[in-house]
């Protein structure tokens, strides 16, 4: 999470100094599409690369309808400099929920980007959901007493190299293509182009943190979650997170056209967690309107926030890996379309019949026995961790283990226990 002060003054306001707020990228140690199937886990690490977005308020001294009564209550300019992209939008405030619309805007020379879901749907339901909450100025305890003032909303998107490959530029400045060589490149490098010309993604999750940390950015720009707190402790506090957690994976299951597992996005806010996803029944309503339909206020609210018994039904427990055991990850040069390797998979199970039942069903057992392997050793390390000499102990333990086949290692623990006997 960012930091940065939220403002509970209303939209009257001066220039506002930037806030950054950030979202880690993920990688799932186990579970892959088992997770799209509840009950089962996926046990997924959040990493050190972030997308951040930046986003400072300020006046709009001058509207682009000329001071006509239809001026724009926002003018939102988003820039992402590692792609030298720019693109604006006009938010029409407006007391009438149908006519409060997000417009892109040309830019200069008439030109209109082409559309990006990840940022388009973003915007529109975020801000849709703010003046739900709060009003038609958008912030926090600042009520719909009077006209809001016009306002410009700057957005700046920026990611951290590790979710592009830069392997061909390691080459190039002569570095390892290592962990270590990543870090030693100036940090938010322009990503370098795949073979068929589009970016070469390693695979983190860069949509997913895109959008959960721009609506990370706005929602708590306007107060509705507080985003600076040290600890999660208040009501409040909890309510603002699952707001943020439900809004993020509406909007990017949106972008996506469907509903996806939500891991990546769960991931992106509450960090390292064993997940077991949430029911898609509860976002169909919003995703079953035509595209680009403007979800009415009333809909979006029941999908983030259910009155009835379709509570969101999700599970994150917070989890860490074991002292002393590392992820080693490769860069492969290239990205992965999640939705169709999906497609693929559920094709290949019910086309595969016994034979793919059975698998299926040994690689749920292969992946819970790994979990409880992993969740066994963070347990026998907090047992010993009073007694002192930890260290010594546990990474004698370690290799000791290490030096052997897995497979004669006792899933219970107990071989472990006797070694930190030893």
């Amino acid at each position: 999470r960012g930091s940065g002060r939220r403002g509970r003054e209303g939209t009257r306001r001066s220039t506002m100094a930037a806030t950054v707020i950030s979202a880690p990228g993920k990688v799932m140690v186990a579970g892959g599409y088992l997770v799209l199937e509840q009950p089962h886990a996926g046990y997924v690490l959040a990493l050190d690369a972030r997308f951040y977005t930046s986003i400072r308020r300020s006046p709009l001294e001058h509207s682009a309808d000329g001071g006509s009564g239809c001026m724009p209550q926002l003018r939102i300019d988003v820039c992402s400099p590692q792609f030298g992209e720019r693109r604006c939008y006009h938010f029409k405030g407006s007391p009438v929920e149908a006519e409060a619309q997000l417009i892109p805007v040309p830019l200069e020379g008439g030109i209109l980007p082409p559309p990006n879901r990840y940022v388009d749907l973003t915007l529109l339901y975020t801000l849709r959901v703010l003046r739900a909450l709060h009003g038609t100025t958008l912030q926090k305890g600042a009520g719909d007493e009077g006209s809001p003032a016009p306002q410009l909303i700057s957005l700046v998107l920026a990611a951290d190299n590790g979710f592009y490959s830069h392997a061909a530029t390691l080459r190039e400045r002569k570095l390892p293509c290592t962990a270590d060589g990543l870090r030693a490149l100036p940090p938010l490098l322009t990503p370098a182009a795949d073979a068929s010309g589009g970016v070469a993604k390693t695979g983190l999750g860069s949509s997913a943190t895109l959008v959960t940390s721009l609506v990370g950015a706005l929602l708590h720009s306007f107060g509705a979650v507080d985003l600076a707190a040290s600890q999660v402790d208040a009501a409040e506090d909890r309510l603002g997170l699952h707001l943020l957690h439900a809004l993020a994976q509406l909007c990017h299951c949106a972008a996506q056209g469907k509903v996806g597992s939500g891991f990546d996005v769960c991931t992106a806010v509450l960090g390292s967690n064993c997940y077991v996803r949430f029911s898609p029944s509860l976002l169909a309503p919003v995703l079953s309107l035509p595209d680009g339909t403007a979800p009415p206020a009333a809909m979006l609210l029941e999908c983030l926030q259910p009155s009835g018994g379709d509570a969101w039904d999700h599970s994150a427990e917070p989890l860490q890996l074991p002292p002393g055991i590392d992820v080693m990850m490769a860069d492969v040069s290239c990205g992965a379309h999640t939705p169709s390797m999906v497609k693929k998979v559920s094709a290949w199970r019910a086309a595969g019949g016994e034979f793919a039942a059975q698998l299926w069903s040994e690689y749920s057992k292969s992946s819970a026995a790994l979990q409880k392997a992993l969740s066994g050793l963070c347990d026998a390390y907090q047992l010993i961790k009073a007694e002192g000499c930890v260290a010594e102990r546990w990474e004698a333990a370690l290799a000791a283990l290490g030096a052997r086949e897995p497979a004669s290692w006792r899933v219970d623990g107990g071989e472990l226990g006797e070694l930190l006997a030893a």
